[in-house]
């Protein structure tokens, strides 16, 4: 299953078995977006979060996204 928000898509997702946390990057941008969470709601929170964050910096900035 793949993570997506606003048209954008989360890949990969990884798992840290060190610590148990969930982790990824918003694919096909040239700007890094990384997320992580503990669990599945974490890291949908996390995820939906940073691209809205994104989003609004770019346009708080005159930037495409």
């Amino acid at each position: 299953m793949a993570m997506e928000h606003k048209g954008y898509v989360a890949d990969p997702i990884e798992l840290d078995p060190g610590d148990g946390t969930f982790s990824g990057v918003v694919a096909g941008l040239s700007d890094v977006i990384h997320f992580e969470g503990t669990n599945a709601s974490e890291l949908w929170d996390s995820f939906r979060g940073s691209i809205d964050e994104y989003l609004k910096l770019c346009n708080e900035l005159g930037h495409r996204s």
